[in-house]
């Protein structure tokens, strides 16, 4: 049985996350409808599951790792799109570099160097 949507829940989850899912997604996929379209498949899946996670933190960091995974899915990420995403991770969204790490299934020392080659690329120009 599936559980009911709760309007007050779904407002509250497009108030808090939408932005960062569709920032994130459209640093991964760099197209605006697949980002909102993605935006609305990751909102629709944690509404589908029920119950919220209590802890703020948590839900923010699972609504960020679901919506790269779900990137993941549908593109192929290049270098320079994994600097922007740990890019709008760590400056964006002020995640530590292992908090990020946790997001894209890395380790601190990849953000790190990730960050560093987004610096790079953006004095070149």
């Amino acid at each position: 049985m599936r559980p009911t949507l709760d309007r007050r829940e779904a407002e509250r989850l497009v108030n808090t996350y939408a932005d960062s899912i569709l920032r994130l997604s459209y640093a991964c996929l760099g197209d605006t409808q697949g980002a909102q379209a993605l935006c609305q498949t990751i909102l629709r899946q944690r509404l589908e599951q029920g119950a919220c996670l209590d802890d703020p933190a948590k839900e923010r960091l699972w609504f960020l790792r679901a919506t790269f995974r779900a990137c993941q899915k549908h593109t192929t990420l290049d270098p320079a799109a994994k600097g922007r995403v740990a890019w709008f991770l760590c400056e964006g969204e002020g995640l530590s570099h292992r908090e990020a790490a946790r997001v894209m299934g890395g380790f601190p020392g990849t953000v790190a160097a990730l960050l560093q080659e987004t610096d790079g690329e953006e004095g070149a120009r």
